[in-house]
């Protein structure tokens, strides 16, 4: 109770003011709190204090990952990266391919003249008589010596087809008994580029071969047939076997393939676009 009008009035000015200067600290608090948000984010996020002890939050931006920068005259390639076998392992690999097929061939000859009576052996002592051979005679003989080789082709044929097919153990392409003791491999290639900066410069350098995938049944069958059947007996062995750019044979690049040599790796570096 006021004993006086000038007691109440006192009193009311001093609770105005009181009021005015809450209101005015409402309403300024926000920018307030704006205010301490930017210079936390200034100074990498450190805790400042404040007069009211309002925690501010610790959001720290998102930082997104630098992108490389990529030079658009490249582009990615698929395929295997490999070396060029020299001449010598190849011929010795079809050496010791040979030596297993030899074997294997007296087998195919055995069993075909005693089981299956290919081969009627009773013609061949007329050479140890004094008679004179006619041409009809020497025909019929030469008939199944062809007949024995197409057996012996055919044996081949499969035995190249089964090897060549694919790798083993996640090795990529097929390769013969020979050509596994050799390290070499057969692949398919559609196209064959050579590697810059790989300081070589002969035919054994680095290559890039695409698709460089097994072969599959079809094509290591289509490869053996040519090589067995269409060059061996209808092409000159000189000319089946004549070489072409980056050791490719003739029923290479009719087939589509190569023989690489081991290690084989991913494409480590991307190939130049041409203009």
């Amino acid at each position: 109770k006021y004993t006086s009008a000038e007691e109440y009035f006192k009193d009311l000015r001093a609770w105005m003011q009181q009021a005015y200067f809450w209101q005015s600290v409402t309403a300024a608090f926000p920018y307030y709190l704006m205010t301490q948000y930017a210079q936390a984010s200034n100074n990498q996020h450190l805790p400042i204090p404040t007069q009211f002890g309002v925690p501010l939050p610790d959001n720290q931006p998102e930082l997104l990952p630098e992108r490389p920068q990529i030079d658009r005259n490249t582009f990615p390639v698929n395929g295997i990266e490999c070396r060029i076998p020299p001449f010598w392992k190849r011929i010795v690999a079809e050496f010791i391919d040979f030596l297993i097929l030899f074997f294997l061939k007296l087998g195919v000859t055995y069993v075909a003249i005693d089981f299956f009576d290919i081969i009627d052996l009773d013609k061949f002592y007329i050479f140890h008589k004094e008679v004179k051979l006619e041409y009809k005679t020497i025909l019929k003989m030469t008939e199944d010596i062809v007949i024995l080789e197409l057996v012996h082709r055919v044996v081949v044929c499969f035995f190249e087809t089964f090897w060549l097919q694919g790798g083993a153990n996640g090795r990529i392409g097929g390769a013969s008994p020979g050509k596994s003791v050799m390290g070499l491999r057969v692949v398919k290639c559609d196209s064959v580029d050579r590697l810059e900066n790989n300081g070589d410069t002969d035919d054994n350098g680095w290559v890039l071969v695409q698709p460089g995938t097994d072969l599959g049944l079809a094509a290591s069958f289509l490869r053996a047939a040519v090589k067995n059947f269409v060059l061996a007996l209808f092409i000159p062995t000189s000319l089946a076997f004549f070489y072409f750019a980056h050791g490719r044979t003739g029923y290479d690049v009719v087939c589509s393939t190569i023989v690489v040599q081991e290690p084989l790796r991913q494409p480590t570096r991307p190939v130049q676009a041409q203009m």
